[in-house]
């Protein structure tokens, strides 16, 4: 049976520490694409400050759905399951937060030093530490996932950054300039993007339909209200 808290208990903790494997649930407000990204390292790449809060660095890929929905709504939900042992089913349903890696954003400097000291030895800059401020945890049975056996954590992405972090900059803005559904990307690419004014124009085009659907509404009751009218004056 499922249950519900308002923060993250001892034993929630320690189930996180076991598992090899997490996902990350983002969705825009207005779009078709709503994204799940699967996450591994999670012994190194992420951090639990304390009870109501979650972190795990960002490195940068093909994708950049999680920011971009992030920075336009903060929806973030996190799921971590079982998929050896006991089953179980772990979610954070949280309001998320982009902390970018840049030359002056000295946040990111330390919350890299003070959570992830691990990364001193990644020869690579991350793009970003992702912030989960949680305000809601539930946990359910688990008894529809399978039993897998865990193998090794894959070093690809690790190596696909150290072989591009030469052109790092120009991959990014190519790749995570916006999302699949046109919202801006990566903030310093914001300038390079017409992310900004499809996000607008999307929220008008939105707008202008519920304007229409009203106004038909009005125009629909007018018409009746016209015909009534008409027939009780002739009669």
């Amino acid at each position: 049976m499922g249950k519900s808290f308002e923060k993250l208990e001892v034993d929630h903790i320690e189930f996180i520490a076991k598992q090899n494997l997490f996902f990350t649930c983002t969705a825009p407000v207005a779009g078709q694409h709503l994204n799940i990204s699967p996450k591994g390292h999670i012994d190194t790449h992420t951090a639990i400050p304390n009870a109501t809060q979650f972190l795990y660095l960002d490195f940068t890929g093909s994708g950049n759905e999680t920011i971009s929905h992030l920075r336009e709504n903060g929806r973030i939900t996190i799921m971590f399951c079982s998929f050896k042992g006991a089953p179980g089913i772990l979610r954070l349903f949280g309001e998320g937060r982009v902390i970018m890696n840049t030359e002056m954003n000295n946040e990111y400097k330390d919350l890299l030093n003070v959570h992830f000291p691990a990364s001193k030895l990644d020869d690579f800059e991350y793009r970003a530490i992702i912030e989960v401020n949680i305000f809601e945890v539930t946990t359910s049975c688990g008894f529809a996932v399978p039993e897998l056996e865990f193998v090794k954590q894959r070093d690809t992405l690790l190596k696909f950054n150290l072989k591009r972090k030469d052109d790092l900059s120009d991959y990014q803005r190519n790749n995570n300039s916006t999302s699949l559904d046109g919202l801006p990307g990566l903030p310093k690419f914001d300038h390079f993007s017409i992310g900004w004014i499809k996000l607008g124009l999307n929220n008008l085009k939105f707008r202008a339909s519920r304007w229409v659907d009203w106004d038909l509404s009005l125009l629909s009751i007018g018409i009746i209200a016209g015909i009534f009218v008409a027939k009780t004056i002739k009669t």
